[in-house]
């Protein structure tokens, strides 16, 4: 049984990633963002503010400094897309304050609560997985209730109108919730790889990793190619693992979990759940037949790169001198792009990219210290970013990056100072 501040911390969670997103009359109500904001203010004092809260609130003061800077080299004030981006940064500074204030509580009072704190929060983290299979079946019309409930913003998901293999569970649309799956999928194998557990806990979390990389097939073609390399790449970064357990991993999944994956998604692919033609279009990319080059979207986004960069080596002045323009989508603008460092330029010219290569930087040294698997977060986000908005900062997805920025460091602390001390409080 969890102590008090325990289960406060896993309620936490469920209440700001699971929070319904309402819009009576056209206002948009957010009542996780409401709580943060009250949390933060009322509790700041006695907060303990870590290296990551004050990395993002860094990068929060600096783009509200490039946002006024290039506003006025424009003639313009800040728009909505300005105002929409800074409160994602300060919600994610605010809950990177809010989670390590009571994980600190945890570990001072009752560090044997730990791990159970972990565990539960991936299971709290795993429920929107169970979404995208309810609203996939349509259960009691949970489609329509979930629609109502979380508002997406996709084309194919606007009302009650789905497509007929696509869901986007709590997310706005299919991208954000394909960044989710793929962070999550990080704090799965980490708890599996890393993580002192029973067997019990371990082996639930491995079905929650397999079961939630199965939801993909329903989500976006990005999270189920690139989850498997965030995996492979935290194996072999793993610190602190003997080269015995990184082989006896291996064969683990040689021998065991990989066939077991292969066979499952085949059965997948063939009961009809889901689009076949779809799924395996992600594999046209290691084909050498030019099927790649041929894919609709990544043409558009070459086309539309290839046009803003024409426009660039025309006009170097959108440098320092961006457009700093709101109505910045494919509707609107002739110099729309997809790609976010694009958007960056158009937006807030070099000022915007160096602010964010220095809190990548930042993420990227901390990370070093602490728990250098985190690091493919920061690789993957730099890779993503080519395609789609800034994911460091996404819509209920920033509350799992907090989570990630206070969990791991902390265990990590817990990790090092049992190899160099039998004194630590055991873990159970």
């Amino acid at each position: 049984m969890l102590s008090k501040d325990a289960r406060s911390i896993v309620l936490l969670f469920a209440f700001i990633l699971l929070s319904p997103v309402l819009e009576p009359g056209g206002s948009r109500i957010n009542f996780a963002e409401f709580y943060i904001y009250l949390s933060f203010i009322f509790n700041a004092k006695d907060m303990v503010k870590n290296k990551y809260f004050l990395i993002m609130s860094a990068a929060s003061v600096g783009f509200l400094g490039v946002c006024l800077f290039t506003a006025l080299l424009v003639g313009s004030v800040i728009n909505g897309h300005d105002i929409y981006m800074l409160r994602l940064m300060v919600q994610l500074s605010f809950t990177i304050a809010i989670l390590n204030y009571r994980i600190q509580n945890i570990l001072k009072n009752s560090p044997g609560e730990f791990t159970l704190v972990f565990y539960r929060m991936i299971l709290v983290g795993a429920i929107p997985s169970v979404i995208i299979l309810l609203q996939k079946l349509n259960f009691a019309n949970f489609r329509s209730i979930s629609t109502r409930l979380y508002n997406p913003k996709f084309f194919f998901t606007v009302g009650d109108v789905f497509s007929s293999f696509r869901y986007t569970s709590i997310f706005k649309d299919f991208y954000t919730a394909g960044i989710y799956f793929m962070l999550f999928s990080f704090v799965c194998f980490y708890f599996i790889n890393k993580v002192e557990c029973s067997k019990k806990m371990r082996l639930h979390v491995l079905i929650i990793l397999i079961f939630s990389y199965g939801m993909q097939t329903m989500v976006a073609r990005t999270s189920l190619l690139f989850i498997p390399v965030i995996i492979c790449m935290m194996f072999f970064l793993a610190k602190g693992k003997k080269l015995a357990a990184k082989f006896k991993g291996i064969l683990f999944f040689i021998f065991i979990l990989g066939p077991v994956a292969f066979f499952g998604v085949n059965m997948l692919l063939e009961s009809g759940m889901i689009n076949k033609t779809w799924i395996m279009a992600v594999f046209s990319m290691f084909e050498n037949d030019g099927s790649a080059e041929s894919s609709s979207s990544f043409t558009t986004l070459l086309e539309w790169n290839q046009g803003f960069f024409n426009k660039l080596e025309r006009d170097p002045t959108l440098l320092i001198k961006p457009m700093h323009d709101f109505k910045l989508n494919v509707l609107t603008s002739k110099d729309y792009s997809d790609s976010f460092y694009v958007q960056e330029i158009y937006r807030y010219g070099i000022y915007g990219l160096i602010l964010y290569l220095g809190y990548s930087l930042a993420f990227i040294r901390a990370f070093l210290e602490d728990c250098r698997e985190m690091v493919v977060l920061i690789l993957l986000f730099l890779v993503l970013n080519y395609k789609g908005g800034n994911v460091y900062f996404m819509p209920k997805v920033i509350y799992l990056f907090a989570m990630i920025l206070v969990l791991v460091p902390a265990y990590e602390s817990i990790f090092v100072a049992k190899n160099n001390s039998k004194t630590v409080p055991e873990i159970v």
